[in-house]
């Protein structure tokens, strides 16, 4: 279960006066509790568990959000950060909100109650109820081992965790004489587990401004390269209507001091304002 915490909405795109970091606005947000009534560290992703998210929601003022945080495991009765079942997990939570509807992705680390590792993979849809203040999503959940036998405790995961921030420059268009504009740094938080460096986690939020028309085809480009080291993606648009965009990630990087490469695989949802050619996404994948 998800210890009780809010959530930060955000809308806007790049709108000048009101942005934040991320060039983002914030405006409402929602609090819960994440649960599920059995445990999950047999379930796969043919057999998963069932899971919900239940707690109070005040929508703000736009019709459309996005939303990214970081949340983990808790035992209220033994005041850890563990499953009530021994195991533990930390990762990232984010999603959509249009129009009072959720559509909501987790993708955590985890380690189980035999040691093992790999990632927890959770997707969620549902409804907020603006007038009573109130929303519930539900969903599956399910873990994907990685490694075995890792020797951490679950009750030292959270410390366990090293974090690093990528930051980068995008760019994008539907096609020609169009553009999808990024105008601040693109960024990304990953999370890996401090013994197991070679796998791990990412996650963003990004926002800004399109011009020309439309298309459910749409691409973008990500450089996070730094000295000594290499680091694209590109960003490949399957849905830009509706009021809802989706698209599929490929990454790829090298380290010149290293010698290592790496590649990673991912997913983009977010909205866009047709009134005021403005989107906001986030960005998530192993």
């Amino acid at each position: 279960m998800y210890k009780r915490q809010t959530y930060g909405l955000s809308y806007g795109g790049a709108l000048a006066g009101l942005v934040i970091d991320d060039g983002l606005i914030n405006d409402g947000s929602f609090d819960g509790l994440f649960g599920h009534t059995s445990s999950f560290w047999n379930a796969n992703k043919d057999n998963p568990e069932y899971v919900t998210f239940m707690g109070r929601f005040l929508s703000g003022v736009a019709n459309n959000h996005v939303f990214l945080t970081e949340t983990a495991s808790h035992d209220f009765d033994k005041a850890t950060h563990t499953t009530y079942d021994g195991g533990a997990y930390k990762g990232f939570f984010l999603g959509t909100e249009t129009a009072q509807i959720f559509n909501s992705k987790f993708l955590g680390l985890y380690v189980d109650v035999n040691k093992n590792a790999g990632y927890l993979i959770a997707n969620l849809t549902g409804k907020g109820c603006p007038t009573v203040e109130t929303m519930r999503m539900d969903g599956n959940i399910y873990p994907v081992q990685f490694a075995s036998a890792t020797g951490l405790d679950p009750a030292n995961l959270l410390s366990s965790i090293q974090y690093k921030v990528h930051s980068g420059y995008a760019h994008g268009q539907f096609g020609v004489e169009t553009s999808i504009n990024f105008p601040n740094v693109f960024d990304i938080n990953s999370m890996n587990i401090n013994n197991q460096q070679d796998w791990g986690i990412w996650a963003g939020k990004t926002g800004g401004t399109y011009t020309g028309t439309t298309s459910d085809t749409w691409m973008a480009s990500v450089d996070m390269g730094a000295s000594k080291q290499i680091y694209q993606m590109e960003i490949m648009g399957n849905k830009w209507s509706n009021n809802a965009i989706s698209g599929k990630i490929g990454g790829y990087g090298a380290s010149l001091e290293s010698g290592k490469s790496w590649i990673s695989l991912g997913e983009t949802l977010g909205t866009f304002d047709p009134s005021s050619l403005v989107f906001q996404a986030v960005n998530i994948g192993p």
